[in-house]
């Protein structure tokens, strides 16, 4: 989590024709083999439209990444890709081994369905690629399907307390309470007392 409030991750694309072990391995030696609590799940991007695999090569291949990467990390991966790609005859005939594994949806349409491979439903929708956000344009823009609570937990947030613990999530609320005008303080993760009172007139502003 930056302290600017956006969860972060690290995200992977899968070259079929690349030993899928030697992608791993250098994935993990780039983010150092771990997954903090408060970043999203590794991502596996899965669109590669050079492969020429059989339908089980390519199942294989992408589950000897997803797995090596869990067993390193401890954490499940999730795969990003879109129904366009993953129907396709040549690519993964709409392989359903994947269904347990949360699904990143690229889907640049009014709703997200119908879905594929047999997943039910998305964990993130990628919902447009022409999106805006302060300072950057276009860009891909996402929706969690889920509540607050669901995306930290996605996301291995601890919850917080009063106290005098450096956290990412504290520093985050910091600088959102001050950007609101709500806390005057050092941004320094440290939950104490000036960040308990302007969490509470925060609180108190919205009734």
């Amino acid at each position: 989590l930056s302290e600017t409030g956006l969860l972060c991750g690290s995200y992977h694309f899968f070259k079929a024709s690349v030993d899928p072990q030697v992608q791993a391995r250098v994935f993990l030696e780039t983010i150092g083999n771990k997954i903090e609590d408060g970043e999203m799940p590794p991502a596996l991007d899965i669109e590669d439209p050079s492969e020429t695999l059989t339908v089980a090569q390519y199942e294989d291949a992408i589950s000897v990444w997803l797995n090596h990467v869990e067993q390193v990390t401890g954490i499940k991966p999730m795969i990003y890709t879109g129904g366009w790609y993953w129907e396709q005859l040549k690519t993964l005939n709409n392989t359903s081994r994947f269904k347990d594994y949360p699904l990143w949806l690229s889907s640049y349409t009014p709703n997200y369905g119908p879905m594929f491979g047999g997943w039910t439903a998305p964990t993130i929708w990628q919902y447009t690629e022409k999106g805006s956000v302060a300072g950057i344009s276009p860009v891909d823009l996402d929706y969690f399907l889920g509540s607050l609570v669901d995306l930290w937990a996605f996301a291995r947030m601890k919850p917080i307390e009063a106290g005098t613990t450096n956290t990412s999530k504290t520093k985050a609320i910091q600088s959102r309470l001050a950007q609101l005008g709500f806390y005057h303080g050092k941004i320094d993760g440290i939950f104490g007392p000036d960040t308990t009172n302007a969490v509470i007139a925060f609180q108190g502003s919205k009734g």
